[in-house]
């Protein structure tokens, strides 16, 4: 391996994502992708957090989350809303600041996790439990740094995001950056400059948003291209312990492709072993599969 193809190069890590976020881009005219450049710090291997910022109000976020995602309020926010006693527990335990929450997602799309941050982010605010400025301090996102080649128009589609909470900028185990030289050593040790950061017991009152598998769901197609069966991918072990360690967790059944769509949050549990987790996994399948018809399965790991 050449000494570019480390992760000390953010250019080669930013080329060996590109293609994925290429292959992933959304399905509206105004995203694409950028080439990297050495002076947008989102595109520096360093940058493995950024900061909430509040610049809009409640109902703008609502509405350019309606951009990613045309039936976001009525197919999101909505449910959130209709069970005020569920948005009231997770508030409390954001305002009581002894434990932290972390709202726990499939990944069937690459904005899933993030969309489901705002929908519960706007439906807390606009039902009265927290102030817009006060829960983005509390909320932080774990995304892939897939997203960070994303814009809108001359924006940064990360400079969108982080007004609904601070961003995690993750580092997927994937062949593509694999073949492109980066060792699996590497990424393990910028999985564990993140690890820093989120550290459960540095700070409570925060509410964690995580696609627990950190990888999308592989798809089974029809021959007219239709989507016959989804498999949720396995937790890794470091992000099992992470929900172990935050404990309380609200999981949601996503799926924001295709014909038949759903979302559908569920009711809130406690997280005490890595069994737990993959048993919420297996829940957030189940729900998918009643919800939208379609084959539905957690390719539950072996952990002996």
């Amino acid at each position: 391996m050449t000494p570019a193809s480390t992760l000390q190069s953010s250019e080669v890590l930013y080329n060996a994502l590109l293609p994925n976020a290429e292959t992933h881009l959304p399905n509206n005219p105004l995203f694409h992708t950028v080439p990297y450049d050495s002076k947008n710090p989102y595109h520096d291997i360093n940058t493995t957090f950024v900061e909430a910022k509040s610049e809009l109000t409640i109902e703008q976020v609502g509405n350019i989350a309606g951009v990613f995602y045309e039936k976001f309020r009525n197919e999101m926010v909505n449910p959130y809303k209709s069970d005020y006693k569920e948005l009231e527990l997770a508030t409390s335990i954001m305002k009581d600041g002894k434990e932290n929450i972390a709202s726990v997602t499939g990944h069937e799309s690459l904005t899933d996790v993030m969309q489901n941050c705002i929908a519960d982010l706007v439906a807390t605010v606009e039902s009265g439990l927290m102030s817009y400025k006060e829960m983005i301090q509390k909320v932080e996102t774990l995304i892939s740094r897939v997203i960070c080649a994303y814009y809108v128009g001359e924006t940064p589609v990360i400079d969108i995001l982080r007004q609904g909470g601070g961003l995690h900028l993750t580092l997927p185990m994937s062949l593509r950056i694999l073949d492109a030289g980066v060792e699996k050593g590497q990424i393990g040790s910028y999985g564990r400059k993140v690890g820093v950061n989120l550290a459960p017991r540095s700070k409570f009152g925060r509410k964690i948003c995580i696609a627990a598998s950190g990888q999308s769901d592989d798809v089974k197609y029809g021959k007219d291209g239709e989507i016959l069966e989804h498999y949720l991918q396995p937790v890794p072990k470091p992000n099992a312990k992470l929900l172990t360690k935050i404990r309380n967790a609200r999981p949601c059944g996503i799926v924001m492709s295709g014909d038949k769509r759903c979302f559908v949050p569920m009711p809130m549990r406690v997280i005490e072993t890595i069994a737990d987790v993959d048993k919420m996994m297996h829940d957030i399948a189940d729900v998918r599969q009643e919800a939208t018809g379609i084959k539905t399965i957690y390719l539950r790991p072996d952990r002996d």
